[in-house]
């Protein structure tokens, strides 16, 4: 029995394809399937966080019909979560942000593991852990344009305002007006763009 793992963060429960139940397994599927280190297989290579699959494949692992994958796999591309590019061989899927879903030094102590290493090689997997999930709480994330509008729209902001606020960090790689890099996105759009004249306008009725 294969003895590796993989690691679901406690913050998927915010991810907004989590209620959906077949785009949510079909993303943890590829989680689990994706290399966690480049590997060739029959003369192409295969890089960290992606895999070769094929449709038939996906229904038989997953006991899901091609039209509900083809559903779930155009929402993961549209929000930028994998990239899919046909091949001769089969279908590659990428997942755009593995490294921030698979630490590699997670993965390389199970590497160790597999090998048989000591109790101490253990404790120092166990250390690296702790460092990686402090290293983890200061990680920015970039959000999606789809996020954004969504965070606009709860806050009663429109959606032009978020459009704007989005490309404007998008275009400078999350550099604020400062030089600074953003830490918190949410907290960068109510100090700077969550102004009145960016609240959604609702028209008043004229007797």
């Amino acid at each position: 029995m294969n003895n590796s793992f993989i690691k679901l963060y406690r913050g998927l429960l915010d991810w907004e394809w989590y209620s959906d139940v077949n785009t949510k397994t079909v993303f943890i599927h590829c989680l689990i399937k994706a290399n966690w280190e480049d590997k060739r297989w029959r003369g192409v290579l295969i890089k960290r966080g992606q895999f070769f699959t094929s449709l038939d494949s996906l229904c038989n692992e997953l006991n899901l019909s091609k039209k509900a994958i083809r559903i779930s796999l155009d929402k993961l591309k549209k929000t930028k979560e994998i990239v899919v590019n046909g091949a001769r061989i089969g279908t590659m899927i990428t997942i755009c942000k593995y490294d921030d879903y698979q630490s590699l030094e997670i993965q390389e102590g199970t590497k160790g593991a597999r090998k048989g290493h000591t109790r101490g090689t253990k404790g120092a997997t166990t250390k690296k852990y702790k460092e990686e999930e402090e290293i983890k709480k200061d990680r920015f994330v970039a959000p999606t344009l789809l996020e954004v509008k969504d965070y606009f729209k709860e806050k009663g902001y429109s959606e032009n305002a978020a459009v704007k606020a989005f490309e404007y960090y998008d275009v400078s790689k999350w550099i604020d007006s400062k030089g600074n890099k953003v830490k918190n996105w949410k907290q960068k759009m109510i100090s700077v763009w969550m102004k009145d004249e960016n609240k959604i306008q609702t028209k008043q009725m004229v007797f």
